[in-house]
């Protein structure tokens, strides 16, 4: 059975994106001040290397969103209900990640750029604000149930190695508690997750197994 040209591209997506993110985790940590873990936010947008970083990450999230529908149809069918909306939970969290890099890419380092507004991000004004911590939780939550109900499918299938699902769905709830810990546990979480992708990538590349 062959590779349909589309499956191909959108394979080549999800390496690319894949790819990028566990770039953008390496490069995290050695080019910005994350110092002992601790997340000192307001520092880190300043960091010259911020913008880079944060295009980097954005291009791969944005390009990991493009293949999920390839991967959901080499479940053949095996994903279920929860399979369906386990993909439609991670689109939204893709979504919402997309979102959140946006203005972390062009909003926060004006903000944190200037005396005036720089406690916006300093002490928390902006990520405390309901409406934000809502848009946090919502974005959370859907990561890791995301993660898990996708991650399930992808494992039901047996189109795909196990070791991806694992490196993904760990990955996915490393990134989720690692801000209240220590930023190197959610960078961590971003480069398993990254891992997983790309042997998702490549085996969405090859034919899919026989049923």
């Amino acid at each position: 059975m062959a590779t349909h040209p589309h499956e191909r591209l959108a394979a080549a997506c999800v390496i690319l994106g894949a790819s990028l993110l566990a770039g953008y985790a390496v490069l995290f940590i050695l080019l910005l001040p994350v110092g002992s873990g601790t997340f000192d936010y307001a520092t880190l947008v300043v960091s010259p290397y911020w913008t880079e970083l944060a295009l980097v990450a954005l291009i791969g999230v944005i390009s990991l969103l493009v293949g999920l529908d390839a991967i959901h149809a080499r479940l053949q069918g095996r994903g279920g209900l929860t399979g369906a909306v386990g993909l439609l939970l991670t689109k939204v969290a893709l979504v919402l990640q997309a979102c959140m890099v946006t203005w972390e890419l062009l909003l926060d380092p004006i903000v944190a750029g200037h005396p005036a507004s720089a406690f916006l991000l300093r002490d928390g004004v902006i990520a405390t604000a309901p409406a934000m911590v809502v848009f946090r939780w919502v974005f959370l939550i859907t990561t890791v149930v995301g993660a898990l109900l996708f991650g399930g499918s992808i494992y039901r299938s047996r189109q795909f190695p196990n070791s991806a699902m694992l490196l993904m769905v760990g990955g996915a709830a490393a990134y989720v508690i690692g801000p209240w810990l220590s930023v190197f546990l959610a960078i961590g979480g971003v480069a398993m997750f990254a891992l997983g992708g790309v042997i998702i990538g490549s085996r969405l590349w090859r034919p899919p197994a026989a049923p």
